[in-house]
């Protein structure tokens, strides 16, 4: 995929297609495709402006839009942990045993976990560019804000607990961590930082890649 289709793509996730073409064509007339990383940040940065300017509008156009999200995910994250963890591990124990050895080592335990944790949220995001096409990166970037609140919420909860004398060790999971909180307020926030850096970015890939297929189905 050439850089100038490509660069449409993510804008698309922002705002509508012939919008998008507008804007990278004239990036390229203004002769900011010759240097790669000034390009590419001027994309980056007009489809934040973009999904910014739209939330800040109308902040609750996505929020019933989230809370389904959250359910699929869930849903997701069921499924492939089912599908794939419990598969993998026991086939991966079997293998083990073969060899010789009794207990897998604790790192391999956690692989199949990270892995299903990764699919769900790319199969996520294609669930979002299928029910929202054109509003993907709202959709994207409510739900990592629905999500670091939740966190944040949590850690401050038990941090406060935590400094009234009680003791505090909660962990939600679905198959995967989705809440920790120990009240440690930094490992809460470290936790958080998952959902505005790596969770958003599997959520753009799996975007892109349904609306990518979509836009060459239309053609």
């Amino acid at each position: 995929m050439r850089k100038a289709e490509l660069a449409e793509l993510l804008l698309s996730m922002a705002t509508d297609r012939e919008h998008a073409a507008s804007i990278v064509g004239d990036a390229i007339e203004d002769g900011q495709a010759d240097n790669p990383c000034r390009f590419w940040l001027f994309v980056v940065r007009t489809a934040l402006g973009q999904v910014w300017r739209r939330l800040v509008a109308d902040p609750s156009s996505m929020g019933p839009a989230a809370g389904r999200a959250v359910l699929v995910e869930f849903g997701l994250l069921m499924l492939w942990a089912g599908a794939l963890v419990v598969v993998t591990l026991e086939l991966a124990l079997g293998v083990w045993r073969s060899l010789g050895h009794q207990n897998l080592p604790g790192w391999a335990t956690q692989v199949p976990f990270i892995l299903s944790n990764a699919l769900a949220s790319f199969t996520l995001g294609r669930w979002i560019s299928r029910r929202y096409p054109g509003r993907e990166g709202e959709g994207i970037l409510t739900l990592a804000i629905v999500h670091v609140l939740m966190i944040v919420g949590a850690a401050i909860g038990s941090w406060l607990a935590v400094q009234a004398g009680g003791k505090v060790h909660l962990v939600v999971t679905v198959f995967v961590p989705v809440i920790i909180c120990d009240g440690n307020i930094v490992h809460s926030l470290l936790f958080a930082m998952y959902y505005l850096t790596l969770y958003p970015m599997l959520l753009l890939a799996g975007a892109m890649t349904f609306r990518a297929r979509s836009l060459r189905s239309a053609a």
